[in-house]
């Protein structure tokens, strides 16, 4: 029999729904299998994203610490150099010395 005397109305209507039913269960499968791996997915990402939110905030604490820590530091240093600036001036030697001691 040649392919081209194989037409639709010669094959039986049994085959040609069950051939339709089995080819709709596979697309069907496919579909609930491709869906629940979309699921998983997703809740993987959403995992991922409340994670790293909570890993930025703990990073955004962690570095408004060090930055008072180090404007603390820096106002310190800058306390001492006043200090000792004033203590030059009253002394009558030059300031800048205190500043930079060691000079040429």
């Amino acid at each position: 029999m040649a392919l081209s005397a194989l037409t639709f109305s010669s094959l039986p209507w049994k085959w040609i729904t069950l051939v339709s039913a089995i080819l709709g269960a596979f697309l069907f499968y496919g579909q609930m299998r491709a869906d629940g791996r979309e699921e998983k997915v997703n809740a993987r990402w959403i995992a991922a994203a409340k994670e790293l939110e909570q890993e930025s905030r703990r990073s955004a604490v962690t570095a408004e610490t060090k930055a008072q820590a180090r404007e603390n530091d820096f106002a310190e240093q800058l306390q001492e150099e006043k200090e000792r600036i004033d203590e030059a001036i009253d002394a009558g030697s030059d300031p800048f010395d205190v500043l930079f001691p060691g000079g040429v």
